[in-house]
């Protein structure tokens, strides 16, 4: 696989190198196909706590940690489809399809990949509607211990924790004086978890509005929020109930607010920056007494993210991108039985390089 993504680039390098000018190089009007290849390198990709790492790199408690590295380089693939035309009320309707890969260099359990179809409609002049379903058959989380497995040690069994994502998403918007965008946004996720860990299959709703505004031509600010209400299953034995079972709930509320900052210098020069600051509030839910579930009962997460990428537009076939992310989770709880902020804090850097090929 790793190879195919070699043979892949360097066949989209011959594929671009032969004009300057964007054109179609393949038979289908009003087809676009896009494709990416990007590398990244990734600090923490399990999001340990500096406990967890602290303890892998000096070999205690390795039961805990049957991986490679905590840290990898991860190959990214994607390939993307977009289809134009006038089929529904003569406006203008554009299906994306998507496929896109990852692989991880050294802990190859992580390796991935996710599938999504979305439509997008235009409504009169200024409006638009999107619809968008994804598919993501596996994504590995990291091993967790499964408290229903006895074993003849000490210690608890651990297992991996992985999970299979259905998300249906609905979104409007619409354009005030050729400056400002408003829109309303629903999403509808089902996250199925392997058999190990069926009490954590989750059903979420979320909410979300945005406004966005084009400001002097190249200073593009838009800030979202968005809320949501999951709700998990927190049993994994027929006929249990919530109320009765000693399983962990992973039922939670989260406010989510996010600034992004986009400077489009194209109109003068090959180069785009793209920002983007996330603030996140989620509460666990949960009624469970703490002595059943300590690692929700009374907890609190709040989340920081950044991102930064930088984006050189030589022409309209080709795009290199250097990008750069930073993710902070904080933990708290009512609670103090096990110190969750030595267990659940993390911090993670991802530095990425990526080309991106237009045909």
């Amino acid at each position: 696989m790793r190879r195919f993504c070699f043979l892949l680039f360097i066949l989209l390098i011959a594929a671009t190198s032969s004009s300057q000018e964007w054109r179609y190089i393949h038979p289908f009007r009003g087809v676009n196909i896009f494709a990416t290849l990007g590398f990244t390198y990734d600090d923490n990709v399990f999001r340990y706590a500096e406990t967890d790492i602290d303890k892998f790199v000096n070999n205690i408690e390795p039961y805990r940690y049957p991986i490679e590295t905590y840290d990898d380089l991860v190959t990214t693939v994607e390939m993307h489809a977009k289809i134009r035309s006038k089929f529904l009320m003569n406006r203008s309707t554009t299906f994306n399809l998507k496929v896109k890969g990852n692989l991880y260099y050294q802990n190859s359990v992580k390796d991935y990949a996710s599938f999504s179809l979305s439509m997008w409609h235009r409504i009169g002049k200024e409006g638009h509607l999107l619809a968008k379903y994804l598919f993501l058959p596996r994504y590995f989380i990291r091993y967790y211990p499964d408290l229903d497995v006895s074993t003849p040690y000490p210690y608890p069994y651990f297992t991996d924790c992985s999970f299979t994502k259905h998300l249906i998403a609905v979104s409007g918007g619409y354009r005030f004086f050729t400056m400002a965008d408003i829109g309303l946004s629903y999403v509808r996720e089902l996250n199925d978890y392997n058999s190990a860990f069926n009490e954590y299959d989750t059903g979420m709703n979320k909410f979300g509005v945005s406004a966005g505004f084009n400001y002097r031509d190249f200073l593009y600010p838009t800030l979202k929020y968005s809320y949501t209400v999951a709700d998990a299953e927190a049993v994994d034995e027929p006929g249990e109930t919530k109320q009765m079972s000693d399983d962990s709930d992973i039922s939670h509320d989260e406010d989510k607010f996010r600034l992004s900052i986009d400077f489009d210098f194209t109109q003068s020069k090959p180069f785009r920056i793209e920002t983007d600051l996330v603030y996140a509030r989620r509460v666990y839910t949960t009624d469970k007494p703490v002595l059943v579930d300590p690692t929700h009962a009374g907890r609190e997460d709040t989340k920081l993210g950044f991102q930064l990428a930088i984006l050189f537009i030589p022409t309209e076939r080709i795009t290199f991108t250097l990008g750069y992310a930073f993710e902070q989770r904080s933990v708290s709880s009512l609670y103090d039985i096990n110190q969750i902020e030595d267990i659940k804090d993390y911090t993670r850097n991802q530095y990425s390089a990526s080309i991106g090929f237009s045909y």
